[in-house]
């Protein structure tokens, strides 16, 4: 069963509302930013997404790793969808990077690109993966991997039926 208020906190978060899901998780956990005692385990994954998708928003990248983390952990315990799963690990590759830990953040995003493919992943969730593990590839200086990883989301682009301009921003890279 799916706590509300958790859900209602990923719902402001991935909205744009920030502080409004942060309030969510307090009340949540009894006014300390901890997920709620006896919850199951793909419920403490969700409390841990959100609470480290407030973490990126403030920029805190240690924080938002340790999030992350947690939620991968009840995730495995809990036995979560593979694609989301790796989608997971696509958070914490940002979270990583944030905190100029790129080697590791590289890791995982291959670890996320190669669980995602298995999973037969929508080409849309994967193109926005390798638009992302593309771009940290760049800032690291690997030009040419990251040419290779946007040559790969153009394609999965033209597969997802993406518009004009996304095609071109991808092309432009």
């Amino acid at each position: 069963m799916a706590h509300p208020q958790i859900d209602q906190a990923l719902d402001l978060l991935y909205s744009g509302d920030t502080a409004g899901a942060e309030v969510l998780l307090q009340e949540a956990g009894a006014g300390k930013l901890e997920p709620p005692a006896q919850l199951p385990h793909l419920d403490q994954a969700a409390f841990f997404e959100a609470l480290g998708g407030i973490k990126l928003a403030k920029q805190d990248g240690a924080g938002a790793e340790a999030a992350f983390r947690s939620m991968i952990q009840h995730e495995e315990k809990g036995g979560a969808d593979k694609s989301g799963h790796a989608t997971s690990y696509a958070k914490l590759a940002e979270a990583l990077c944030l905190a100029d830990k790129h080697d590791d953040s590289l890791a995982e995003f291959t670890k996320a690109l190669t669980m995602k493919e298995a999973a037969g992943a929508a080409p849309t969730t994967l193109l926005n993966l390798l638009y992302r593990f593309a771009d940290a590839l760049f800032r690291k200086g690997k030009h040419k991997d990251a040419a290779a990883h946007f040559e790969k989301a153009v394609s999965y682009g033209e597969k997802a039926g993406a518009d004009p301009a996304t095609l071109a921003n991808l092309v432009m890279y």
